[in-house]
């Protein structure tokens, strides 16, 4: 404590006044007016009284003149004594002070304060002590003042109880002195019911202490005394019960069951001791992962855990709760492992494996659940079209009923015992296609001695993936000539022989593959000619494809016709004089009233032809098959008719005046309105 007391002390005050120590006169005024004040003190003396006096000078200089302002007290006490104590001012400032009783002990603070208090220890118990205090300044001046005056302590009044806080077999206790009575120096707490060690005390003017040694779960309430050098107070009222208590003691795990592919459940037995206070929550904590649930009550119980990954072991552990704080966790459970779906699988490459059906690949998703995988599905995007494979790991899934040249994404599920897995993503896009149906064959037109042009119409479908080249062949030597297009149209065909009969086909392909063969064609024969020129004189058109043609009245006198095919064409009333048939193919060909006057037809060929009323005279027809020939009225005046095969031929109304028939065989002619002499038809009868 330091300075004033307050209203708990009764104080008397001794006043001394210092002087400086070379003025005599001043000392002994200054001792009168001291003792006038009682400087002595209780059990002082005069010399005592005349003592505060400055001991020294500073060197080189005078100390300032003591001032009468000093007080000293002290308390009548225990062993240990507080001196408070007020110094005059100086103008330098104080160092130290120290308190010395009249029984020779002592004790020195420093301090540049002109007030404060010390603790002088040793005393005799309950001695009627008194104290000087000498100061000390900065420049080396002392200052002592008057015997101090004792002091008559009061004992406290009765103390209050502001506060007990339970705690783990113990409460803490807060006390505090009345307004009125003795400042209390120490407290003593005791608890009711009343234990072994049921009491604490408290130091000082107020305070907390703990006493231990209780029963967590029992209600207890608190006194307090409070005691100084005066006396013991009366005893306080009691406190409000309070009850130790401590954490609950960890429960006891039980069975764990899997509640649905994310949860579970965890049963628990509530622990043996609550701590003292109720619990009241219980939280089951997972291994891995430290999901949690919670349960709001006293007793033993299940908790659902949530936010489990299916496919996963967890254990778990158990902890209560009440007022005090959180138990040790339990024991950990058995191990569960929540069953679900797969994951989702992951969609891979997508490819087509003909027109409508396509292979999805894809891998095994990360999780299956907890349960293995036992079917995968592809689903196709449009149309809803689905494949499966029933398998746990990664693969490809065939889909077929595809629809060709629709394009199509893909995604995939897994199952298993628990269910289905959300979809994959969407694979790229496909388009499943076919080889192209089978193109027609059109015409064939000759482009050249070696070349033709082959006709052809685009098929009926693509295959659901665009054409983009046909393919035409000979049937003869397998001479092929291609065009990059997707629609109908032509192919140059190169590399013939000129007067070779030939037929082609063709046959479309696109990024899936080829079609098949179309039919052949009819036959054509390329020319040595100019086989694109129209009809007229001295026109060339060796060995050019004029079959089934209509030229009548055509004029193609003159004109290069060697090898060229005219079968079963139409050249009535048409001139041919002087024209070169040699080697020709005239079958069938109808050529009546024509005039083939010095035509050259040597090795012609001319079966079934018509030639009624055409004029051959001066013809050279060496060679000529005209068997079934139809020769009425033929002219063959001076033509050679050398080896000519006219087996059944019609010569009714022929003329053969200066022809030249050696070798003709005449095997069942009809023989023109003359006599031939020796020749065979005289074995006929004469046409009339």
């Amino acid at each position: 404590m330091v300075l004033a007391m307050g209203a708990r002390t009764r104080r008397f005050t001794s006043l001394a006044t210092g002087s400086n120590t070379t003025k005599a006169a001043g000392i002994a005024a200054l001792c009168a007016v001291m003792l006038l004040a009682g400087c002595g003190g209780s059990g002082g003396s005069a010399t005592e009284a005349a003592a505060p006096v400055i001991r020294g000078d500073v060197a080189g200089g005078g100390c300032e003149a003591a001032k009468n302002s000093w007080t000293a007290t002290a308390a009548v006490g225990g062993v240990t004594r507080t001196v408070v104590f007020t110094a005059p001012t100086y103008t330098s400032p104080w160092t130290k002070f120290t308190a010395t009783a009249n029984t020779g002990q002592s004790a020195t603070i420093s301090s540049s304060s002109s007030s404060g208090s010390i603790q002088v220890r040793g005393l005799t118990k309950k001695a009627n002590n008194t104290f000087i205090v000498t100061g000390t300044t900065a420049d080396g001046c002392i200052y002592k003042s008057p015997p101090s005056r004792t002091v008559e302590v009061v004992a406290p009044d009765v103390p209050s109880i502001s506060t007990v806080v339970a705690g783990d077999a113990k409460v803490t206790v807060t006390v505090a002195a009345a307004t009125t009575g003795g400042t209390p120096a120490s407290y003593a707490v005791t608890a009711s019911p009343a234990v072994a060690g049921g009491a604490c005390t408290v130091t000082g003017e107020s305070g907390t202490c703990d006493v231990t040694g209780l029963s967590n779960g029992t209600a207890y309430t608190f006194t307090a005394t409070a005691t100084n050098a005066g006396g013991t107070s009366a005893v306080s009222a009691a406190s409000a019960p309070v009850t130790p208590v401590t954490v609950p003691g960890a429960p006891t795990i039980g069975a764990v069951a899997a509640a649905g592919s994310t949860s579970a459940t965890v049963a628990f037995t509530l622990p043996a001791s609550n701590g003292g206070s109720a619990v009241t929550t219980y939280t089951a904590t997972s291994a891995p992962g430290g999901f949690t649930g919670t349960l709001s009550q006293a007793g033993s119980g299940k908790i659902t855990v949530t936010g489990l990954t299916a496919g996963t072991p967890y254990t778990f552990t158990v902890t209560a709760t009440n007022a005090a704080g959180t138990s040790v966790a339990s024991a950990p459970s058995s191990s569960i492992t929540p069953l679900g779906a797969p994951g989702a699988p992951n969609i891979g490459t997508v490819t087509v494996t003909d027109g409508t059906t396509a292979a999805v690949a894809f891998t095994a998703p990360a999780s299956n659940g907890g349960s293995t995988i036992t079917q995968y599905t592809a689903t196709s995007i449009p149309g809803g079209i689905t494949g499966t494979v029933s398998q746990s790991g990664s693969g490809s899934i065939r889909v077929t009923r595809l629809t060709t040249g629709t394009s199509y994404k893909f995604s995939v599920t897994a199952k298993n015992a628990v269910g289905t897995s959300a979809a994959s993503g969407e694979s790229g896009s496909i388009v499943p296609a076919l080889a192209p149906g089978t193109p027609a064959i059109g015409a064939v037109t000759v482009t050249g001695s070696t070349s033709v042009t082959v006709a052809f119409t685009a098929p009926v479908s693509n295959g659901g993936s665009s054409i983009t080249q046909y393919l035409a062949t000979s049937e003869l030597g397998g001479m092929t000539g291609t065009v990059s297009q997707s629609g109908s149209g032509t192919v140059t065909v190169t590399g013939l022989t000129a007067g070779t009969s030939y037929r082609f086909r063709v046959k479309a392909s696109n990024a899936v593959g080829t079609s098949g063969w179309s039919g052949w064609s009819t036959s054509v024969k390329p020319g040595l000619g100019n086989c694109s020129a129209p009809a007229g004189p001295n026109v060339n058109w060796s060995y050019c494809d004029k079959s089934g043609l209509r030229l009548e009245k055509s004029n193609l006198s003159g004109a290069t016709l060697t090898g060229t095919d005219f079968t079963s064409t139409t050249l009535d009333f048409s001139n041919l004089t002087g024209a070169n048939l040699t080697g020709a193919l005239l079958d069938s060909v109808e050529m009546g009233g024509s005039n083939l006057s010095g035509a050259d037809l040597t090795g012609a060929r001319l079966n079934n032809a018509k030639l009624s009323n055409t004029n051959f005279t001066g013809a050279n027809l060496t060679g000529v098959s005209l068997i079934s020939g139809f020769l009425n009225g033929t002219k063959f005046i001076g033509a050679n008719l050398s080896g000519v095969n006219l087996t059944d031929s019609d010569m009714t109304g022929g003329v053969l005046t200066s022809a030249t028939l050696t070798g003709v065989t005449w095997t069942g002619v009809r023989c023109p309105n003359e006599k031939l002499g020796p020749y065979p038809c005289t074995d006929r009868q004469w046409a009339s």
